[in-house]
């Protein structure tokens, strides 16, 4: 039976169906009748989501291009001085990722910082990566299953990985109970409500089941938090032409186009900036949200 997992209501229109690259099933995504609120209906059973997620999913593997990889380095940095200032100046913080994919993210946030760090993915070649590349410690587990004991957690970072959790309550619950009083939840998610889903609309990149189940806007991951009675610190919005590029090759029939439609120098050239505008006025395809436990 239906029930969004924001507002509970159990009436919902399908939006559209669409096809995994991967597994090649069709699977709808659908607006909850009440607020508005899209995810996957009928979801995979949790079990099975795993079998979804080939080695070759992009965040488990460290692509070597050494322009890119620069440019992520400097991104990645310029996010880590923002998150330094929520705690002003404290040594000690203790900071957990969950869904840290391949590592690369909290090996630079260990290297700038020198913060206790402690990553979870669900993926073992993931794990691996992230042992192997980075010396992290990194767990095999969800975080329900993790066993992190209460209020222990200064940080919560979750980049691009709401979108993906199952049951969302109990995913909600654990957090809040990990997190101390006043800790903070840094988080980034596909924004629904971008310039770029309205261009692209089936063809979005973000729209990506049934990895991605649930789509969240500004509004949508607030009410979320407003019931965990969270404190909203900073809503924002981030410059990643990934959507925009991966968007426009999965829409276009031209092979030879497609092939072009990669991230590389070029592309980043050109829609870099594209993406910078429709962050100035708040239509951008990635939201920031950090909140704070009261």
């Amino acid at each position: 039976m239906f029930n969004c997992k924001i507002c509970g209501s159990d009436r919902y229109d399908v939006k559209f169906s669409k096809v995994d690259k991967y597994s090649k099933e069709s699977f709808d995504i659908v607006n909850c009748y009440a607020c508005g609120f899209s995810l996957v209906y009928p979801e995979p059973l949790n079990q099975e989501l795993i079998n979804y997620y080939p080695s070759e999913y992009t965040p488990y593997n460290i692509k070597k291009n050494n322009i890119i990889s620069w440019i992520k380095t400097v991104l990645i940095k310029r996010e880590i001085k923002k998150i330094k200032k929520l705690f002003g100046g404290k040594k000690q913080i203790s900071v957990l990722e969950v869904g840290c994919g391949n590592g690369e993210f909290l090996y630079h946030l260990k290297e700038n910082t020198g913060w206790n760090v402690l990553g979870l993915e669900f993926n073992e070649n993931a794990v691996n990566v992230a042992r192997k590349n980075f010396g992290l410690d990194v767990r095999v587990s969800t975080l329900e299953e993790s066993n992190i004991s209460k209020e222990s957690v200064d940080l919560v970072i979750l980049r691009h990985v709401i979108e993906h959790i199952h049951d969302l309550k109990g995913f909600m619950d654990t957090l809040n109970s990990t997190l101390t009083k006043g800790g903070i939840l840094y988080q980034l998610t596909p924004n629904q409500k971008s310039l770029d889903e309205k261009l692209f609309q089936k063809n979005w990149y973000s729209y990506d089941p049934p990895r991605h189940l649930s789509y969240f806007t500004e509004k949508s991951l607030i009410d979320l938090l407003n019931q965990y009675n969270h404190e909203i610190v900073d809503v924002g919005h981030s410059i990643d032409p990934t959507n925009w590029i991966y968007s426009l090759r999965d829409m276009t029939t031209n092979q030879k186009l497609k092939r072009l439609l990669n991230i590389n120098p070029i592309t980043l050239l050109i829609f870099t900036p594209i993406n910078a505008v429709t962050r100035l006025f708040k239509s951008s395809g990635i939201i920031k949200v950090i909140s704070r436990k009261r």
